[in-house]
């Protein structure tokens, strides 16, 4: 739910005050096609989880999001990536077989064209 997404952004970011600030910007984030607010906050809960900032988490999601829209994705695409973004990053090294969700996930956002 909602609330408990908020929460949790509060627990990642350690201040309310930080995850009220973030919830405006991720709420303007997902007014972008491919992303809703629901999305934004997972997708940013993951990704400082494993170590980027919030505004590189919300940079990644915008761009992630706008490549997802553009080859007719959705919200699930977008879900998927960013969770496989996420291991990647969680990994430290990243080998080009952990790269294969990614890129089969991609090729067929592209062969939807």
């Amino acid at each position: 739910s909602l609330d408990s997404l908020k929460r949790g952004l509060t627990a990642i970011v350690g201040s309310a005050e930080e995850a009220a600030i973030q919830l405006k910007r991720l709420e303007e984030l997902a007014k972008l096609p491919g992303i809703g607010f629901e999305e934004a906050i997972q997708g940013s809960i993951r990704l400082q989880a494993v170590g980027f900032s919030a505004k590189e988490a919300e940079k990644n999601l915008r761009e992630f999001a706008n490549a997802v829209a553009l080859a007719g994705g959705g919200r699930d695409e977008l879900a998927r990536v960013t969770v496989q973004l996420g291991q990647l990053a969680a990994k430290g090294k990243v080998l080009s077989q952990d790269c294969a969700p990614s890129l089969r996930q991609l090729q067929r956002l592209v062969a939807l064209f």
